[in-house]
């Protein structure tokens, strides 16, 4: 962006592109709107002018497009940011600091964050994402320090609480647009935290360890899986930190996160699928095998078996499949998919991962429910972390 410099990211919030550069310029790009003023000629002139052409100004809107709309430059480089459809950018810094940007650009706050957050450590051993602050409606900010404290912080910098953590935190809090903050530590404690600090702890006590990211359903209740490294178990606590529900899992693919269908009937994890009000595991008949249950982000429900992916519904008659047309996959028969989605417009997103013929990297293909193979891209393994 020339002076700006290199871009570093970008986030995508309330109809505006906002971007970040190396050298901390934070941009908020969006559909200008503005005007020019052109002169316009009468030929034939009224009365009171004698000689010549009439002149004119004639405000003329000028066509839509792309424009930057505000930039603030931060005194540090940005290490992360984030926006809402509010228009207000948080940008925290590699000092620390986090900085508040008013929908018009302008600087609201800017705090310093003494001790930092919490940084996590990916599967490969190397240091992974900090655990973003939690900013409530009433301005505080709540930390998850990487010195074993949670503390909240005032608009002018004040820490007006703090609570010192046993354990470390397993994963990122689930975003949520309420004014709590809930984490989850490696021996399966779950927290959760409001402005004016520790809301309540829920300690189970089927298993001493976590085995994935916490995760929250649309109705609120909160789902995340521990395990005693030979049982796993998905457990399910409400809002209130209640438990609801504990129940042993089948799958040996403990280590991802659940999914919960939008409509919140069910809980998936891998090839188990869950009632999510009364955490039965469900027993399907099924005349294939199941490879992974899939929530679609359209409100249908899925399963992938093999390559193929195939929308199913439960009724008190049963359960009824409804078959996908197969796609050409032959040159993936090789592998498994790692993972799979369907999307809003029932677009379905395939994974793979392995030794291609451009490399070893990932592929991420895009198929129609009727077999149509849209597109397909790889990345060589030095992006694999990103895409999976």
């Amino acid at each position: 962006l020339g002076r700006s410099g290199l871009v570093q990211g970008g986030v995508w919030a309330g109809n505006r592109l906002y971007l970040t550069t190396l050298t901390g310029n934070l941009l908020a790009v969006g559909v200008t709107e503005e005007v020019e003023v052109v002169e316009t000629f009468t030929e034939t002139p009224p009365p009171e002018v004698a000689n010549g052409s009439a002149v004119e100004d004639v405000e003329r809107p000028i066509p839509e497009a792309p424009g930057v709309i505000w930039s603030y430059q931060v005194p540090e480089r940005v290490k992360e940011f984030r926006s809402d459809d509010d228009g207000v950018v948080h940008a925290l810094t590699v000092k620390n600091n986090l900085y508040t940007i008013e929908p018009d650009g302008t600087l609201r706050s800017s705090v310093d964050l003494d001790p930092g957050p919490f940084r996590l450590v990916n599967n490969w051993g190397n240091a992974g994402p900090v655990i973003w602050p939690k900013i409530t409606s009433d301005g505080i900010v709540i930390v998850i320090s990487n010195e074993d404290i949670v503390y909240g912080i005032d608009s002018t910098g004040n820490k007006i609480w703090e609570h010192e953590m046993q354990e470390e935190p397993h994963s990122r809090p689930p975003h949520t647009d309420l004014d709590v903050l809930y984490m989850v530590d490696t021996k399966g404690s779950l927290y959760a935290f409001d402005a004016n600090g520790l809301k309540w702890q829920y300690q189970p006590e089927e298993a001493p360890y976590t085995a994935a990211d916490l995760i929250m359903g649309s109705n609120g209740n909160l789902y995340y899986t521990i395990t005693d490294r030979s049982k796993t178990y998905v457990v399910s606590v409400s809002p209130e930190g209640e438990n609801l529900w504990t129940t042993q899992v089948k799958t040996q693919e403990i280590y991802d996160p659940v999914e919960i269908t939008v409509d919140g009937r069910y809980v998936f994890l891998n090839d188990d699928a869950f009632d999510a009000t009364t955490g039965e595991l469900i027993e399907f008949d099924l005349p294939i095998e199941v490879s992974e249950f899939i929530p679609g982000s359209d409100g249908r429900t899925y399963l992938r078996s093999g390559h193929t992916v195939m929308e199913w519904h439960s009724n008190p008659d049963g359960f009824q499949l409804l078959q996908t047309e197969p796609w050409q996959h032959d040159t993936f028969d090789n592998f498994a998919p790692n993972g799979s989605a369907v999307d809003e417009n029932q677009m379905i997103w395939l994974f793979y991962q392995g030794n291609f013929t451009s490399g070893y990297g990932t592929q991420l293909v895009w198929v129609t429910l009727d077999g149509e193979v849209k597109g397909s891209h790889f990345w060589d393994w030095s992006s694999q972390r990103l895409v999976m």
